[in-house]
């Protein structure tokens, strides 16, 4: 029941407001490169769960749009 309440909340909002909320992802975690300019385990440990839950956000978000286009909203 927990992620049918989390997917409703995925595809609220605006397209414009979903890719800054998406970049600030980015920013916050990704573009933190290691001071050695190695993207080893540890940043893939790290960002991981950053990119699977961004992944699963646009694919409901990807939902709502096709839904929306295919009823003619």
């Amino acid at each position: 029941m927990v992620q049918s309440s989390r997917r409703a909340r995925d595809d609220e909002g605006t397209v414009i407001e979903w890719a800054i909320e998406a970049h600030k992802a980015a920013s916050h975690h990704a573009y933190h490169i290691p001071n050695d300019r190695q993207l080893g385990e540890p940043y893939y440990e790290t960002n991981l769960p950053v990119v699977d839950r961004q992944l699963a956000k646009s694919g409901a978000r990807l939902a709502h749009i096709l839904k929306l286009t295919l009823e003619g909203n």
